[in-house]
């Protein structure tokens, strides 16, 4: 009897210490190195498009430009949220869009001051292209991207784009939004936007943009 129970202790334990090695391997986080940063930067893009995955309606912009400061950061478990050099928090405090047109005109886009700043959150990294991976947060309230207006339609887009970061010689930060992860959507959009553009549907938000502060990199 006893070496009976002994053995089922001995099973037990085998059987918890399996299920902990494998409830730890489930849940091992990535971390997040930035090095090279501590500084200022801006984002440039020549190539932006807007793709309204539901009625498919889409537009383009010639021109968009991000700027903040980025800090480094050593072994920081993911998900991890940029800060600014210093630390601050929030490390994209400007974002602006122009040449954007759609089929009814030029599109008048602002972004208020109200839904800046933004953060980068990094949820995953890697060793070989692209480096990391995560989405674009709206720190801003409440949560807004951008605002839009043509004509009789206006509406601002709101959610987390998905975006990816490069290391190389061009820095690359791209953005595709198209995830239902991501769930970007147009809200109160007017009622010139009837069938162009509709509360609930799912957006595209589309950039490579190059980042000037050549020096950094992102690595696990």
């Amino acid at each position: 009897m006893r070496k009976h129970v002994r053995r089922v202790v001995l099973a037990g334990g085998a059987t918890a210490a399996a299920v902990a090695l494998m409830t730890g391997q489930a849940f091992a986080a990535d971390t997040v190195t930035i090095t090279g940063a501590d500084t200022s930067f801006t984002a440039e893009s020549s190539a932006i498009v807007f793709d309204d995955l539901t009625s498919g309606q889409a537009f383009q912009c010639t021109h968009s430009t991000i700027s903040g400061s980025l800090a480094d950061a050593t072994t920081a478990p993911s998900p991890f949220t940029t800060t600014q050099a210093g630390g601050s928090p929030h490390s994209i405090t400007g974002l602006g869009f122009s040449g954007c047109i759609l089929s009814l005109g030029a599109i008048t886009t602002t972004v208020p001051a109200a839904d800046l700043p933004d953060d980068l959150v990094i949820t995953t990294t890697g060793t070989t292209a692209p480096q990391a991976g995560g989405h674009l947060q709206a720190a801003g309230s409440p949560g807004l991207l951008v605002h839009f207006s043509v004509v009789t339609c206006s509406f601002d887009l709101q959610g987390n784009p998905d975006m990816t970061w490069t290391n190389g010689t061009t820095h690359q930060l791209t953005f595709t939004g198209t995830s239902t992860t991501a769930q970007l959507t147009p809200v109160h959009p007017s009622a010139g936007c009837f069938g162009l553009f509709s509360s609930g549907d799912r957006m595209a938000y589309e950039a490579t943009y190059t980042v000037s502060l050549s020096t950094v990199t992102v690595t696990p």
